[in-house]
């Protein structure tokens, strides 16, 4: 049987801890900080409203644009080598900020920071289907809804200290807030690279679209009869296991036809496939 799902696995599984970490980083320096983009532009490159609103409008039609063909594009290619352009993309996006607002104002601060905008949406691009599916995938298939709820703590934790942090900083010194951030998305693109080697090599690439299997996790008994091996793994406790041997021809879809051998109650023969 399976065990009771827990949280102590999820809290013990090292590489997950990393991913998390990742993520909280990415929050933090990234996705959060984008909340302080407008009275930034306002205060220090005199942008107006409306401007503001249509950098976010570039943000959000970068992001449509961009996010299918890129899925398809690195279908097949080194999951983490796809992941560390991300935050790297965000740390070029966020110098650009800081020099958008220390060098130019209005129409020309506005082109500056659009094009950041543009940056920020490609780099958005890459977290789903490199670290998102990531953390569906490597733990147990029955604390995966588990291992969703602990990851999601890494978004809110970083939604809530990137602009805290952020806004003091930003209210101190502001051109000082975006060489931070983009000095903490450089560290966090380095722990990408390093915590790559530690994930399992059948999760290393991004699988393609055809290739994803229709079962999510492992079939129960009663959608396991075209399956000629099963595999049980115990993650915590004990588990049971009975082990029928029997003949399983075509993989289980043709089911066996026995009959005695020569009348005898102790030997039989068993036909099916031709």
């Amino acid at each position: 049987g399976e065990t009771p799902a827990s949280y102590k696995p999820v809290l013990r599984h090292k590489t997950f801890l990393g991913l998390w970490t990742l993520n909280f980083l990415f929050v933090a320096a990234g996705y959060s900080l984008f909340n302080l983009l407008p009275p930034f532009a306002r205060d220090q490159a005199q942008l107006s409203e409306r401007q503001i609103g249509a950098v976010f409008f570039i943000n959000t039609l970068a992001i449509v644009l961009v996010q299918l063909p890129l899925s398809r594009w690195i279908e097949g290619r080194r999951r983490m080598r796809a992941l560390v352009l991300m935050p790297l993309l965000w740390a070029v996006a966020w110098l650009l900020v800081d020099a958008g607002g220390y060098w130019f104002t209005a129409t020309s601060a506005f082109l500056v920071f659009g094009f950041a905008a543009v940056l920020l949406g490609i780099g958005e691009c890459f977290h789903g289907p490199a670290h998102q599916a990531l953390v569906s995938d490597i733990g147990s298939p029955h604390l995966r809804g588990r291992y969703f709820a602990v990851h999601s703590l890494s978004w809110g934790l970083a939604g809530f200290v990137g602009p805290a942090l952020g806004g003091f900083i930003l209210a101190a010194a502001p051109f000082a807030l975006w060489p931070l951030a983009s000095a903490v998305c450089v560290v966090a693109a380095f722990g990408v690279l390093a915590i790559e080697r530690f994930i399992p090599p059948k999760l290393q690439r991004i699988p393609h679209e055809d290739a994803i299997t229709p079962h999510t996790r492992p079939p129960a008994d009663d959608d396991a009869d075209h399956m000629l091996v099963r595999t049980v793994e115990c993650v915590e406790g004990r588990v049971e296991v009975e082990l029928v041997c029997e003949p399983s021809f075509d993989y289980g879809r043709t089911p066996a036809t026995w009959t005695l051998v020569d009348g005898s109650r102790h030997a039989a023969d068993a036909a099916g496939a031709d």
